[in-house]
Protein backbone atom coordinates (compact mmCIF):
# COMPACT_ATOMS: atom_id res chain seq x y z
CA UNK A 1 0.00 0.00 0.00
CA UNK A 2 1.10 3.12 -0.54
CA UNK A 3 2.05 6.10 1.58
CA UNK A 4 -0.95 8.19 -0.01
CA UNK A 5 -3.14 5.67 0.85
CA UNK A 6 -2.09 5.15 4.54
CA UNK A 7 -2.17 8.95 4.91
CA UNK A 8 -5.92 8.89 3.77
CA UNK A 9 -6.89 5.94 6.21
CA UNK A 10 -5.34 8.09 8.91
CA UNK A 11 -7.21 10.87 7.50
CA UNK A 12 -10.75 9.24 8.23
CA UNK A 13 -9.77 7.32 11.13
CA UNK A 14 -9.70 4.04 9.60
CA UNK A 15 -5.63 3.84 10.66
CA UNK A 16 -4.02 5.43 13.47
CA UNK A 17 -1.21 6.74 13.09
CA UNK A 18 2.45 5.43 15.04
CA UNK A 19 3.91 7.78 16.88
CA UNK A 20 7.81 7.08 17.16
CA UNK A 21 10.37 6.43 19.90
CA UNK A 22 13.26 8.22 20.36
CA UNK A 23 15.85 6.31 19.41
CA UNK A 24 13.75 5.68 16.14
CA UNK A 25 13.76 9.40 15.39
CA UNK A 26 17.55 9.79 16.54
CA UNK A 27 18.07 6.99 13.76
CA UNK A 28 16.50 9.03 11.12
CA UNK A 29 18.30 12.28 12.13
CA UNK A 30 21.90 10.52 12.51
CA UNK A 31 21.02 8.95 9.35
CA UNK A 32 21.76 12.33 7.22
CA UNK A 33 24.82 12.31 4.98
CA UNK A 34 28.02 13.47 5.77
CA UNK A 35 27.88 16.04 4.05
CA UNK A 36 24.88 17.50 6.00
CA UNK A 37 26.80 16.78 9.12
CA UNK A 38 30.09 18.74 8.09
CA UNK A 39 28.13 21.95 6.95
CA UNK A 40 26.14 21.72 10.56
CA UNK A 41 29.96 21.29 12.20
CA UNK A 42 31.91 24.19 10.43
CA UNK A 43 28.69 26.48 11.14
CA UNK A 44 29.38 25.22 14.60
CA UNK A 45 32.62 26.49 14.60
CA UNK A 46 32.33 29.67 13.03
CA UNK A 47 29.33 30.47 15.82
CA UNK A 48 32.52 29.58 18.18
CA UNK A 49 34.90 31.34 17.01
CA UNK A 50 32.02 34.65 16.93
CA UNK A 51 31.18 34.10 20.37
CA UNK A 52 34.37 33.72 22.12
CA UNK A 53 37.19 35.23 20.21
CA UNK A 54 34.93 37.93 18.80
CA UNK A 55 36.10 37.18 15.63
CA UNK A 56 32.79 37.22 12.95
CA UNK A 57 34.09 36.33 9.56
CA UNK A 58 30.78 36.45 6.70
CA UNK A 59 30.64 33.40 4.31
CA UNK A 60 27.93 33.42 1.81
CA UNK A 61 28.65 29.86 0.81
CA UNK A 62 28.57 28.30 4.30
CA UNK A 63 25.23 30.41 4.83
CA UNK A 64 23.91 28.79 1.76
CA UNK A 65 24.86 25.70 2.67
CA UNK A 66 23.66 25.65 6.41
CA UNK A 67 19.97 26.83 4.99
CA UNK A 68 20.08 23.63 2.78
CA UNK A 69 21.70 21.38 5.64
CA UNK A 70 18.76 23.09 7.94
CA UNK A 71 16.13 22.49 5.82
CA UNK A 72 17.30 18.80 5.18
CA UNK A 73 16.68 18.20 8.76
CA UNK A 74 13.93 20.11 8.90
CA UNK A 75 12.25 17.56 6.26
CA UNK A 76 13.20 14.42 7.70
CA UNK A 77 12.10 15.53 11.77
CA UNK A 78 8.76 16.52 10.29
CA UNK A 79 8.73 13.09 7.89
CA UNK A 80 9.07 11.50 11.12
CA UNK A 81 5.81 12.66 12.74
CA UNK A 82 5.71 13.03 16.92
CA UNK A 83 8.06 11.35 19.20
CA UNK A 84 7.22 9.51 22.14
CA UNK A 85 9.26 9.82 25.79
CA UNK A 86 10.53 6.70 26.60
Amino acid sequence: MTSSKLDNLVRIGQLNKETGTQAEFNGLIFSLNASTWRVLAKAHEHCNIAEYEGHLEVDEQLLFDLINAAEKVYSSAIAFGPVLDE
